[in-house]
């Protein structure tokens, strides 16, 4: 029997007693859970917060309640977690972290993340809630792929992507590949950064930038790992180096897109954007938007089409489709729920909408990817 394999159970037995009220030894859960530390797992996704606060904040989680429910009716009290149930816990246990902001206490922090296929800690992550700050990954070696909803983004090595705080996203390694690595800095956005991420959006929220360059690449990669050496001290003047550090690296971003010729979003299309994200779920027209942005309706027509490639209108219904399929998939809200709490006139002109532009009803949807996920977890236990 492998030791490494026994000791996973031992861990995984110990941290589902200890959710479930059958171990109190906080002592002895911390023990066993030593070994989720390799890779940093704990350290890295969980940067400096105590044992207490890293379970309150798993069981905060909009998942948690229902995958522990499904999971009692697996395991007999006092029994142990079986040596091939235990990846399978551990992997389904931490996918259920959606927000973030329960675990990160510092925010201009960076470190590495490895996932591999077979590993229990190869999971997929959702991103539903909004966050707190910025994020940015950089893949370093073999392939990630982020899913927007209503799109696939492959990372390759040299891939810079960029989130926003309401960016609503899927992560995993890319299945193709056996290896994934990649570099992420946590950041708050402030006025010395926020002119620094004029970055071309690939999807709502969510912008790249691809570096070809070796040397740009490596001056980079030196940038991270040194925001990494720094650790995560709450010590004032620790917080003002990473900053530092920080925009340092998007100062190195912005010049390799200014050399790739991108032109940034003109400034009164940006107000647009912020009005249209803002009042989202509001009875909007392109007029009010065009007046919160002193412009008339011609020029903003005109502008918006050139820097985001579609009308107004249309990148307002895609933004709003796009947080309606997040909820679909990961929330029990009835449908009608869904379209009343984004602003639709009636569940008929939101089921409407959703055929037309996702080609299927937004029930069909729901059950698409219910049926994804429970594959996804066949491939897991298997």
């Amino acid at each position: 029997m492998h030791p490494m394999k026994t000791e996973l159970s031992k861990a995984a037995t110990s941290l589902f007693r200890y959710l479930d009220g059958q171990l109190s030894d906080v002592s002895l859960v911390e023990k066993h859970l030593q070994i989720l530390r390799p890779d940093g797992l704990i350290e890295n996704n969980f940067p400096e917060i105590s044992f207490d606060e890293l379970i309150t904040g798993i069981k905060q989680q909009p998942g948690f309640e229902r995958l522990f429910e499904d999971w009692r009716s697996k395991i007999k009290p006092n029994a142990q977690i079986e040596l091939q149930q235990a990846p399978h816990f551990l992997n389904q246990l931490f996918s259920t972290i959606e927000d973030s902001n329960a675990f990160l206490k510092e925010h201009n922090i960076a470190f590495s993340e490895v996932r591999r296929a077979g590993d229990w800690r190869d999971f997929k992550t959702s991103h539903t809630k909004p966050r707190n700050s910025w994020t940015l990954k950089l893949t370093t070696k073999g392939h990630g792929r982020y899913t927007s909803q209503r799109q696939e983004i492959l990372s390759s090595p040299g891939d810079i992507l960029l989130f926003s705080p309401s960016a609503p996203v899927e992560v995993q390694r890319d299945e193709q590949c056996e290896e994934w690595h990649v570099d992420i800095v946590v950041f708050n956005e402030n006025s010395e950064t926020s002119g620094l991420m004029q970055w071309p959006e690939i999807a709502p929220g969510i912008f790249q930038l691809s570096i070809d360059n070796k040397k740009t690449f490596a001056e980079v990669k030196t940038v991270i790992q040194s925001l990494i050496n720094c650790g995560n001290s709450s010590d004032l003047f620790d917080v003002r180096i990473r900053a530092t550090y920080i925009q340092n690296l998007l100062i190195r971003c912005q010049k390799e897109l200014n050399h790739s010729g991108f032109q940034p979003t003109d400034l009164r299309v940006k107000a647009a954007l912020e009005y249209i994200e803002e009042n989202l779920t509001s009875d909007l027209c392109v007029e009010r938007i065009a007046q919160a942005s002193c412009l008339s309706v011609s020029t903003l027509n005109h502008l918006f089409k050139k820097y985001c490639g579609e009308s107004v209108m249309l990148w307002r219904e895609k933004r709003r489709l796009s947080i309606a399929c997040n909820r679909l998939v990961n929330t029990q809200k009835r449908i009608s729920e869904v379209s009343d709490e984004l602003g639709y006139l009636s569940q008929m002109y939101f089921a409407r909408t959703f055929r037309r532009h996702m080609n299927m009803t937004p029930s069909e949807y729901r059950k698409l990817y219910q049926i994804k996920r429970k594959s996804d977890d066949v491939r897991i236990a298997s």
